[in-house]
């Protein structure tokens, strides 16, 4: 009977002692696993972090070049500048104030952009738009290249491909692009009506906050000045006798002054006003 006890006491305190080293086993390996598996979050949260922030350096290097570029109308002529600062650019030295409100360039330039370019035509008409207060603002670039003549309506669509293909390589893929725009048929332009063949939105408006990058969005950065949101978008035209193709170049934030009416001006509106009200008063 002893014997018997002392047997049942060895085996319970063997028991006891291995379901110690079990629980201690356990814990050792819980401890161990939760260390593993806390190191792994850890270093899963620092390759987000770290591609987030190659991705935020890339956006921002990016939309920082676009910047840059959205401030540029055409050449080295900037967006804002008043009619004298661009007749003094190398884009448009030489040009003439037409109107008051544009300058064109001559002849020899216009025919200079055709060639070096290696168009089909003679030469490119070129006009810069000058609006805000006193007509002062550099505000749009228009380029035309247009003919009456059917048979030479190829010609302008070969011609608008070569700019689409420039600008493709200063400013990327476009925005918005008409993939047959070269089968587009003379026949299938209405009159009066234009088609959008291809479209360029770059730059950042004045009043955006924040920058949309592969779906993920960053805060502005001082240093991105927000020179604006340019547009250049390239037509295809038909009036009634002319085929054209036509360039817009313009920048939403421009004119930043807005126009002012001269006293002649107002004076005209006032009178025309006047003029409604006599028409209502004696009708009906």
């Amino acid at each position: 009977m002893r014997i018997a006890k002392l047997i049942f006491s060895t085996f319970c305190m063997v028991s006891l002692l291995a379901s110690c080293e079990s629980k201690e086993q356990k814990l050792k390996r819980e401890v161990a696993e939760k260390a593993y598996n806390d190191s792994v979050v850890e270093a899963n949260a620092q390759k987000i972090a770290k591609e987030r922030q190659a991705m935020q350096e890339e956006c921002y290097r990016i939309y920082s070049e676009q910047d840059s570029l959205a401030a540029f109308a055409w050449g080295d002529a900037k967006f804002g500048m008043t009619k004298s600062e661009t007749l003094r650019t190398k884009a448009f030295k030489g040009g003439e104030i037409l109107d008051k409100e544009y300058i064109t360039l001559p002849y020899e330039k216009e025919s200079a952009i055709a060639e070096s370019f290696h168009l089909k035509s003679s030469y490119v008409s070129v006009y810069v738009n000058f609006d805000g207060q006193n007509n002062n603002e550099l505000s749009w670039v228009r380029i035309e290249d247009k003919t009456s003549v059917k048979r030479a309506y190829d010609d302008i669509v070969y011609d608008m491909g070569v700019f689409i293909d420039e600008f493709t390589k200063k400013y990327g893929t476009p925005t918005s692009l008409m993939e047959d725009y070269k089968y587009i048929s003379c026949g299938k332009l209405e009159k009066d009506k234009s088609i959008l063949v291809a479209q360029w939105i770059y730059g950042v408006k004045e009043w955006e906050t924040s920058l949309k990058y592969k779906n993920a969005i960053f805060d502005i950065p001082e240093n991105i000045k927000r020179n604006g949101e340019k547009r250049i978008s390239v037509y295809l035209m038909f009036d009634g006798d002319w085929y054209s193709m036509r360039i817009m170049i313009s920048n939403t934030d421009y004119p930043k002054k807005p126009k002012v009416a001269t006293d002649a001006e107002k004076k005209e509106v006032a009178r025309k006003k006047q003029k409604q009200q006599e028409v209502r008063d004696y009708s009906l």
